[in-house]
C-alpha cells in the first residue's frame, strides 16, 4: 500500500512538521491534500486545527499526495467547508500532519505541539456539523453587540430559543476533550467554525463578560440561561484564556482546573498540559509508557521541581493524589512516601543495565540472579509453584507499612515491582539485604501451602531465618550426623506432624490466626531446644579431631548428595547445595512446576 508521508519525512532529530494544503476541486470530486515538510522556524503562515476527533466508525475518504487515505467523519466536514469556502490557505491537523502509526513520531511531534499552536497564525476551532440549532446560536453571537462601558444597560439580551442554542453551543463535546486547553490558550488569534457559520473569539468573550456583569448585579432572573452558560464547559475555557498572563502554571494547578476534561488516553491527560506547564517541556513524552509509568515520571519530575522540605512534603502528596485521580491509576499513600524517599536516577524508573536482580526467597537458599527486571519477577513468582501468593505485602527496605490486596497475584505484582525501586539492595544474596528481615508471613503462606516443610518452617522462624547452612534438626535417613571414628550416628528428636495446624481458608480475611500460630511457634520452640541440646552433647562425646567448618569435627559427616553448582554470570562460584525434594502435592495454580508434581528448591549446605 503507498504511503502517503513517504513525500514529507520528518526529521525527528529536529524541529519539523507537516503542512496541509487543500487542492481545488469540485464539491462532488474526492477531497485532495498536499502534504509537504517544514521546519517549524522556516514555514509558511498556518493555521492550526482544534476539533474533536469523533468516532472511528464514521470515515471518509481523501486523498493525500496521490494515496487514498480514511479520515473521521467530523474532519472530512472540516475539510468540505474549506472547500467550499475556496481557503486553500496552509493548515496543521494533527491526525493527518503526523503519522499516527509511529509511536515515535508521535512523541516527537506531541513534544513540539506548544510551539506548533503558540505559532500559529491563528486557530481554527471547529465545533462539528450544524444542527436545528448551532445557526441561530452564531448568528447571534455574531450580530449581537457588548454593553457600553459605563452603562447599566441590562435590556432583554435574547429570546428563550436563541439562549438554549447558545447554551447547546457552549456545551458541545469539543469543549470536554483535554487537548483544546493548550490549543485554545497558546493561540494568537482564535476563530470558532460550526457548519458555514464563522465567529471570531471576541464575541463569546464579551459575551462571558456581559452575562457576569448581569448576574452580579442580580439581574439573571430576566435573563434565561444566563447561569447554565456561565458554568458551561466552554466559559471554564474563555476565563481561563483570558486569566492567562502567557506565565508558566505549575502542572497540578493545570490538573486540579482541567482534570476532569476527556481524553481516549489517559496519558494525554497529563501530556495535553505540558506546553502550559512550568518545566513541563522536560518530561519525555513516549507513548510507549504506561499510564503508571508515566504517572511516576510526572510525580519525580515535580519532587525534583519543588524540592524536599516540610511543606513541599506535603504539597507532593497532595499532588500524588492527584495524579492518581486523574490518571486512574493505583498509587496509594505508602507507595506515595517510597517514591519521596526514593527520587529515580534513570528514565526507566528502575536500575540500570549492570544491576543484578537477585531472587527475593534467598532465605530458601536461591541465589538466582538477572539483570532484567521482567525475568526476575517472573523468576520470584515461580517459587509459589502455581499457587496463588499471599495478600498481605511489606517492604522491609523501607517505611512500607502492610497492604492487604483482593488477590495474591496483584500483590506480588505491586511488591515485586515495588522492590525493583530499591536499585541497589536487591545486590546481595544474603537474608539481611536481599528482602530485609525475615518476612514472617511470606514464611507461614509458604508453609500452609507446603512449599516448604515442618522443618523448614522450624529453621526459618526459630532458627536462622534462612536455609542457607545445614538445618540442624533434620532427622530423614539421609541427612543424619555420623561419626567417621565409632560409626554412631546422631539420633535426634522427631519434629511431630504440624498439619493440624494448616487451613484450608489460609489468607482469607476475617480469619484469626494468631492462637494457632502460638501453638506451632510453642512446638517449633521446644523441638530446636531439645535437638540443639542433644547434638551439643554428641558432639562432646565423639571430639575425636580438628574442628571443620560450622564449628564441627572435622570427621562428622553431613550425609547429604553435594555437587557443585556452576558460575553464575559474574563468573563467581557458587556454594555447595543438595537436592532437597519437598512431599508430592497437587497444585491448582497457573505455572506448571514439572511432571513430576513436586516443587524442588536448592538447599545450601
Amino acid at each position: 500500500m503507498a504511503d502517503p508521508y513517504a513525500a514529507a519525512p520528518l526529521d525527528l532529530k529536529s524541529q519539523e512538521l507537516r503542512l496541509i494544503q487543500l487542492q481545488p476541486s469540485e464539491e462532488t470530486e474526492m477531497i485532495r491534500c498536499s502534504l509537504r515538510s517544514y521546519s517549524l522556524q522556516n514555514c509558511p503562515p498556518y493555521t492550526a486545527l482544534s476539533y474533536c476527533w469523533g468516532s472511528i466508525r464514521d470515515c471518509d475518504d481523501i486523498e493525500i499526495n496521490g494515496v487514498r487515505c480514511p479520515v473521521r467523519e467530523n474532519l472530512w466536514f472540516f475539510l468540505h467547508q474549506m472547500r467550499l469556502q475556496r481557503d486553500y490557505n496552509p493548515l496543521w491537523i494533527d491526525a493527518i500532519c503526523i503519522n499516527q502509526s509511529k509511536v515515535r513520531e508521535r512523541n516527537h511531534q506531541v513534544q513540539i505541539m506548544g510551539q506548533i499552536y503558540s505559532r500559529a497564525r491563528s486557530v481554527f476551532i471547529w465545533l462539528g456539523k450544524a444542527d436545528d440549532t448551532s445557526d441561530i446560536a452564531m448568528e447571534k453571537l455574531r450580530k449581537r453587540k457588548p454593553f457600553e462601558i459605563g452603562k447599566s444597560n441590562f435590556r432583554k439580551i435574547w429570546n428563550v430559543q436563541q439562549a438554549q442554542s447558545i447554551l447547546a453551543l457552549c456545551e458541545r463535546s469539543y469543549w470536554q476533550r483535554m487537548w483544546i486547553i493548550q490549543e485554545v490558550m497558546l493561540a494568537k488569534e482564535v476563530v470558532i467554525g460550526c457548519g458555514s457559520m464563522i465567529l471570531s473569539w471576541q464575541k463569546l468573550v464579551q459575551l462571558i463578560k456581559n452575562l457576569q456583569m448581569i448576574v452580579d448585579r442580580g439581574r439573571d432572573i430576566h435573563t434565561p440561561c444566563a447561569h447554565a452558560i456561565l458554568t458551561s464547559p466552554a466559559t471554564t475555557i474563555v476565563k481561563a484564556k483570558s486569566e492567562r498572563d502567557r506565565s508558566p502554571r505549575p502542572l497540578g494547578m493545570l490538573l486540579r482546573t482541567f482534570g476532569e476534561h476527556e481524553s481516549t488516553d489517559f496519558r494525554d491527560k497529563v501530556y495535553a498540559l505540558l506546553g502550559l506547564a512550568k518545566n513541563g517541556s522536560s518530561v519525555e513524552i513516549n507513548y510507549d509508557k504506561s499510564e503508571k509509568n508515566v504517572l511516576l515520571d510526572v510525580f519525580h519530575h515535580e519532587r525534583k521541581r519543588v524540592g524536599w522540605g516540610v511543606k513541599e512534603k506535603d504539597d507532593l502528596i497532595r499532588f500524588g493524589q492527584l495524579l492518581r485521580n486523574v490518571l486512574k491509576v493505583p498509587f496509594p499513600e505508602t507507595e506515595i512516601y517510597f517514591e519521596m524517599a526514593n527520587p529515580r536516577t534513570v528514565d526507566s524508573g528502575i536500575t540500570n543495565k549492570r544491576t543484578a536482580y537477585h531472587c527475593l526467597f534467598g532465605f530458601l537458599g536461591c541465589s538466582y540472579f538477572f539483570p532484567a527486571g521482567d525475568k526476575w519477577r517472573r523468576h520470584c513468582m515461580e517459587h509459589f509453584g502455581g499457587m496463588e501468593p499471599p495478600r498481605w505485602v511489606r517492604c522491609s527496605q523501607c517505611e512500607l507499612p502492610e497492604q492487604r490486596f483482593d488477590d495474591g497475584w496483584e500483590a506480588w505484582n505491586y511488591k515485586l515491582y515495588h522492590a525493583t525501586q530499591h536499585q541497589g539492595l536487591l545486590q546481595s544474596t544474603s537474608w539481611k539485604s536481599c528482602g530485609g528481615p525475615p518476612d514472617f508471613y511470606l514464611i507461614e503462606h509458604l508453609w500452609q501451602r507446603r512449599l516448604i516443610d515442618d522443618l523448614d518452617l522450624e529453621e526459618l522462624t526459630v532458627g536462622n531465618h534462612c536455609l542457607t547452612m545445614p538445618p540442624l534438626t533434620r532427622t530423614r535417613a539421609s541427612q543424619v550426623e555420623r561419626c567417621e571414628k565409632c560409626s554412631a550416628d546422631l539420633e535426634r528428636p522427631v519434629l511431630p506432624c504440624l498439619d493440624e495446624y494448616r487451613y484450608e481458608l489460609w489468607d482469607k480475611e476475617g480469619v484469626d490466626y494468631d492462637p494457632t500460630r502460638s501453638s506451632v511457634i510453642k512446638v517449633l520452640k521446644k523441638h530446636r531446644s531439645d535437638s540443639e541440646e542433644i547434638y551439643k552433647n554428641w558432639v562432646s562425646l565423639h571430639r575425636h579431631g580438628s574442628q571443620g567448618s560450622f564449628g564441627r569435627p572435622s570427621h562428622l559427616i553431613y550425609l547429604s548428595n553435594l555437587r557443585q553448582a556452576s558460575q553464575d554470570n559474574f563468573g563467581i562460584p557458587q556454594a555447595k547445595y543438595g537436592r532437597h525434594e519437598y512431599p508430592q502435592y497437587e497444585v491448582p495454580g497457573k505455572h506448571d512446576i514439572g511432571s513430576s508434581g513436586r516443587y524442588q528448591r536448592d538447599d545450601f549446605v
